[in-house]
């Protein structure tokens, strides 16, 4: 029986995707003062009000604008009241350098409301961002539930959050964690989660701007916020290219054809 000739659309179509190459990367976006130790309030210093001047690096609304606390939970900050035995318990990444023996600070906000950054990039098409968060469970606020993500820099955001989400937020459940513990949404299992996005060949416009929502009038204690990206690229074949793949394809279907008459 005589061999099928395999069109040359199939052909060339077949060397094409065999000869694109798929290039990957993978980035830690930069978060401004992504661990709150950016503003050092002192050793030995429990907490301090920094009021409406705010986080560095960070906006803020919804909240109250003169109760804004930076806390130190290695000198005790994160136990209340004082005569509790609990202890904190920060991420190894969330340890501030150059300073002696462990020192870890984070934001405490009473009431509803959200803390965004604009990280200054563009959305990049074909690329996944994760954004992970540290929530705490401070003894007597035992029932805060905290939501995070991305959105566009074109996009409002109130003290109730985005106007619209890109994918299904991330959260972490801090009353459900250990009293006096802070720990990644990505390491507590089903008491948190991480947000994921994947843009496609045409991503949203605008900067990539990272939020955490504080959902309930409860107290919101945020230790870190990390956004990484991994980009995954198919290059276009220049028509130099291309043409180098019809003429590849094109000598295997001559030879193709000859041996199919020798066959016949």
């Amino acid at each position: 029986m005589p061999l099928a000739r395999p069109t040359l659309t199939a052909l060339v179509a077949c060397a094409a995707i065999a000869l694109l190459p798929t290039t990957a990367s993978a980035a830690q976006l930069t978060v401004n003062n992504y661990n709150f130790s950016s503003q050092y309030i002192g050793s030995g210093v429990q907490f301090t009000n920094v009021g409406s001047a705010g986080y560095t690096g960070w906006t803020t609304v919804g909240f109250d604008q003169s109760f804004q606390y930076l806390e130190n939970g290695t000198n005790g900050g994160f136990t209340n009241p004082p005569s509790s035995s609990g202890s904190i318990t920060p991420p190894a990444s969330a340890y501030q350098p150059g300073l002696s023996g462990p020192y870890y600070q984070y934001a405490a906000e009473d009431g509803k409301g959200t803390i965004y950054q604009d990280l200054g990039v563009a959305f990049a098409p074909f690329t996944t961002y994760t954004v992970d968060i540290s929530g705490g469970h401070r003894d007597g606020w035992d029932n805060n539930w905290t939501t995070f993500g991305l959105v566009s820099s074109l996009t409002s955001i109130s003290g109730d959050g985005p106007a619209t989400t890109l994918a299904t937020e991330g959260f972490v459940d801090e009353g459900s964690l250990a009293v006096g513990v802070f720990d990644w949404a990505s390491n507590v299992g089903s008491n948190g989660a991480v947000f994921s996005y994947t843009t496609g060949a045409s991503a949203p416009s605008g900067n990539v701007v990272v939020y955490v929502q504080n959902t309930t009038t409860n107290r919101m204690h945020l230790g870190g916020v990390t956004v990484s990206a991994f980009t995954t690229s198919v290059p276009e074949i220049d028509p130099a290219g291309m043409g180098s793949v019809v003429a590849l394809v094109s000598g295997a279907l001559g030879l193709f054809e000859r041996r199919r008459l020798k066959a016949a």
